[in-house]
C-alpha cells in the first residue's frame, strides 16, 4: 500500500516542481570589489535547462539581462554559471533565471562584499612649521571608492584617486587632509582605512613620524621665493630695456646734436667753393674739396648712427612705391663716378634683363647699395675695378652683385663682416677710416625688405657682395629707365643737390636764390623786401642764415618759440623759417600756435631741424609746416625752399585779389516778417 502510494505521489511532485519553474536558492559570488574584470558566479537551485538566461540588477547601477552564451554555462538543472562585471564598489545584487519560453525562477539577493583594505604605500609626510594643513597619500590594491582614511583613529575628509576618467574606474589610492590641530607635534601617528559594508572593515594600522619641514621646503617659502625671482627678472628685463633704450636715444640725440656744428661746417664751406672759388688758387679749392668730403662722410656716419638707432627701437619703416630695379641701380652707380674717378678706379654697370619692375623703398634700397659700392670703392686699388651687376636669379628673386679686385676676405673674417664696428684684417688698406658700421646698416636695411646678403672672397681674389631681394611686382604703371652698358668716369654730369624736404635728386636753378625781384612783398607794401622770422636757439647758425639771408629778405630774428610767437603777432612777418628742437617751445608747438590763430595761420612755416627720419617729418608736417628741410642743408636748397613758398603765397594772395563778388542786380529782397 505505501509503495503504491509513492508511485502515485512522486509524479505528482515532479509536474508541481516542473509547472512551478526554476528555483534559485543560493548564488556564490566569486568577484572582489575593485576589479573590472570578468569574474565568474555560480548559482544553484532546481529546474534549470539549457539555453537559459540571467537577469542581474543593482540598485540605479546594472540591470541588464546576459543572453550572450560565451558568458553563461550550463552544469546541469541544478547548477549554472554566468560571467559579468561587478564594478568597484560594495553593494547588493539580485539574480533571476530565465527559460527559453520566458518562465523565470524567483529573485534571488546576494551581496557583492568589499575586500579587508590594505595599506600598502604612505607618501612620507613632512609637516611644515607655520602649522599649516598637509595632504596624505594612500596606495593599496583593495580600496573602494567609499573607503575613508582614518588619522589616530578619526576619519579624515577623503578623495578617491582613480585609474582612470571613466565613472567605474578602478580606485587606486586615496588623498586626505590633514589639519594641523589634529598633529601636536613630531610622533608616532597612526594611518588606517576603513571601507564600509558589505564586506569591508578597517586596515591595520601604518605608524610614522611626523617630522617639521624645513622652513625652507615649506610651500610659502617656496613660493615666496619664486614670486621674488621671477619679479627679479623682471627687473632686469627691464632694466635692460632701458639701458637699450637709453643707448638708442643717446645715439639720436648725439646724432640730432652733431647735425647743428655739421651745418656749420659744411654750408659755410660750401657757400665758399660756390662765391670764392676764383679768388683760390688750385691748392686751396683742393683742400677746400677735401674739408667737405670729409664733412660729408662725417654726415653719412651721423646718418648710419642715427638709421641703426630707429631700426633698433621699431621706429624706421619701409614706404615701399613702384620702380625698376635696373634703372634704380644705374642712377645709384652712377653716382659714384667722381669718387672712382678720383681714385683712378674702373666702374662698370650690367643688367640682364634691362628692366626689372618692382615696389621696394628707394631711400633705403639706395643705402644699402650705397655702403656696398662705397666700401667696394674704398678697399680696391689704384687701377682696379669694381662691378655693380643686376640680375634675375628666378621668377621671385632679384640680385645686386657688387664685385670688386680688392685684397679679398679672410675666411675668418666672413662671419663678422656684419659685425657693429667691426673691420676687417685689411682696413688699413682701405682709403677710409671708417667706424665699421655701413655693413651692418646694409643688412638691417636689406632685411627691411625680406632681403639677404651674401659675401664670397679669399684673400687675392677680390669678393663680391650679393644683395637677395624678392621681386614685387607693380600693380600697374610703367617703368622708364634701362639698365646697360659701361659707366664711363669722365661723363659730364649735372650739378644735383639733395632736397630735404623728400624731393631727392633735384636741379636748382642759381637765378631762383638770386632773383628777389618777384619775391612776395610784405603786407601792405610792394616795394619792401618780404620780411622772414628766423628762429633759432643756436646763435652761431642764427647769425649765419641772417648774413646769408640779408641781401634778399628783411630778416627778424627770435631765440625760442615763445618769443616768436609773440614777434610773428606784432610783425605779421611774410615766413618763419624755425629750428625744431629747442627749450621751452619748440618749433613743432610753435607750428601748432601759429595755425590755431587766425592772423598768422596762412604765414608759411619752413621747418629748420637737425632731427632727421620720416616720424619727425610727419610730425612737423601734421602740425601744419608748409616744408621740412634737414639739417645740415645746402643754401642754394634753402633759398630755393624759401623762394617757392613766398611765390605760392603771393600767387595764392593775387589770386585773391582778383576775385570780384559782383551784387546781383535788378532782384529786390523783400525781408522775412
Amino acid at each position: 500500500m505505501g509503495g503504491l502510494l509513492l508511485c502515485i505521489v512522486y509524479p505528482l511532485l515532479l509536474n508541481a516542481q516542473a509547472q512551478s519553474g526554476p528555483q534559485i536558492t543560493s548564488v556564490q559570488p566569486d568577484p572582489l570589489v575593485g576589479s573590472l574584470d570578468w569574474k565568474q558566479i555560480t548559482i544553484q537551485g532546481r529546474g534549470f535547462e539549457e539555453g537559459f538566461a540571467v537577469r542581474l540588477h543593482t540598485d540605479g547601477v546594472v540591470d541588464t539581462i546576459i543572453e550572450a552564451p560565451d558568458r553563461l554555462t550550463y552544469v546541469d538543472p541544478r547548477t549554472v554559471k554566468v560571467r559579468a562585471v561587478f564594478g568597484n564598489e560594495a553593494s547588493t545584487w539580485s539574480a533571476q533565471v530565465i527559460h527559453a519560453d520566458s518562465i523565470r525562477s524567483n529573485v534571488y539577493s546576494f551581496s557583492v562584499e568589499a575586500p579587508a583594505p590594505q595599506v600598502n604605500v604612505v607618501r612620507p609626510l613632512r609637516r611644515s612649521q607655520d602649522g599649516e594643513a598637509f595632504k596624505v597619500t594612500v596606495q593599496g590594491a583593495t580600496l573602494c571608492p567609499n573607503s575613508t582614511v582614518q588619522w589616530n583613529g578619526e576619519d579624515l575628509p577623503t578623495t578617491p584617486i582613480k585609474s582612470s576618467p571613466e565613472s567605474n574606474a578602478v580606485t587606486i589610492g586615496l588623498e586626505a587632509t590633514v589639519p594641523p590641530t589634529m598633529v601636536e607635534g613630531p610622533g608616532e601617528n597612526a594611518i588606517t582605512v576603513h571601507t564600509p559594508p558589505p564586506g569591508g572593515g578597517t586596515s591595520p594600522p601604518t605608524f610614522f613620524t611626523v617630522t617639521a619641514q624645513p622652513f625652507y621646503q615649506t610651500t610659502w617659502f617656496r613660493t615666496e621665493a619664486l614670486r621674488e625671482e621671477k619679479e627679479k627678472t623682471e627687473r632686469q628685463a627691464e632694466r635692460l630695456e632701458a639701458l637699450d633704450e637709453a643707448r638708442s636715444r643717446l645715439f639720436q640725440d648725439l646724432s640730432h646734436e652733431l647735425r647743428t656744428p655739421l651745418t656749420m661746417i659744411s654750408t659755410p664751406l660750401r657757400t665758399v667753393q660756390v662765391d670764392a672759388a676764383d679768388a683760390l688758387s688750385d691748392e686751396k679749392r683742393e683742400m677746400l674739396a677735401v674739408a667737405l668730403r670729409n664733412t660729408e662722410r662725417l654726415e653719412a656716419l651721423v646718418d648710419q648712427v642715427l638709421k641703426l638707432s630707429r631700426l633698433e627701437t621699431g621706429r624706421l619703416s619701409l614706404e615701399p612705391q613702384p620702380g625698376d630695379l635696373v634703372a634704380f641701380a644705374h642712377e645709384t652707380t652712377r653716382s659714384f663716378e667722381p669718387m672712382a674717378e678720383r681714385e683712378d678706379l674702373r666702374l662698370h654697370f650690367r643688367a640682364d634683363p634691362e628692366q626689372l619692375p618692382s615696389v621696394f623703398d628707394p631711400e633705403k634700397l639706395r643705402s644699402v647699395l650705397d655702403n656696398l659700392i662705397e666700401n667696394a670703392l674704398h678697399y680696391t686699388p689704384d687701377g682696379g675695378k669694381v662691378m655693380v651687376r643686376v640680375e634675375r636669379t628666378d621668377e621671385e628673386t632679384a640680385a645686386f652683385r657688387v664685385s670688386d679686385t680688392g685684397p679679398g676676405i679672410p675666411e675668418d673674417d666672413i662671419p663678422h663682416l656684419f659685425d657693429r664696428f667691426h673691420r676687417g684684417e685689411d682696413a688699413q688698406r682701405c682709403r677710409s677710416d671708417g667706424a665699421g658700421l655701413g655693413l651692418p646698416l646694409a643688412k638691417e636695411l636689406a632685411g627691411l625688405h625680406d632681403g639677404t646678403i651674401e659675401v664670397e672672397g679669399e684673400p687675392g681674389m677680390g669678393s663680391t657682395f650679393t644683395v637677395l631681394l624678392p621681386i614685387r611686382e607693380p600693380e600697374a604703371g610703367p617703368v622708364d629707365g634701362t639698365g646697360e652698358g659701361d659707366i664711363v668716369t669722365d661723363r659730364a654730369e649735372t650739378p644735383v643737390v639733395p632736397d630735404e624736404t623728400g624731393e631727392r635728386d633735384r636741379e636748382i636753378d642759381p637765378s631762383e636764390s638770386e632773383n628777389s625781384d618777384g619775391a612776395d612783398d610784405g603786407p601792405g607794401s610792394t616795394d619792401a623786401s618780404p620780411t622772414l622770422l628766423v628762429v633759432e636757439d643756436n646763435p652761431d647758425v642764427r647769425t649765419y642764415l641772417r648774413n646769408q639771408l640779408s641781401d634778399d629778405y628783411s630778416i627778424q630774428e627770435a631765440e625760442d618759440g615763445e618769443e616768436a610767437f609773440n614777434r610773428a603777432r606784432a610783425e605779421s612777418p611774410d615766413l618763419i623759417l624755425s629750428d625744431v628742437m629747442m627749450p621751452d617751445v619748440d618749433g613743432v608747438e610753435l607750428c601748432r600756435r601759429l595755425k590755431d590763430d587766425d592772423a598768422l595761420r596762412d604765414v608759411p612755416v619752413l621747418l629748420l631741424t637737425a632731427k632727421a627720419g620720416e616720424e619727425a617729418e610727419v610730425e612737423g608736417l601734421d602740425a601744419g609746416a608748409d616744408a621740412y628741410v634737414e639739417k645740415p642743408f645746402s643754401m642754394e636748397t634753402l633759398r630755393a625752399r624759401i623762394q617757392s613758398l613766398l611765390d605760392n603765397r603771393a600767387a595764392l594772395r593775387d589770386q585773391y585779389r582778383d576775385e570780384v563778388t559782383m551784387a546781383p542786380s535788378g532782384v529786390s529782397v523783400t525781408p522775412e516778417e
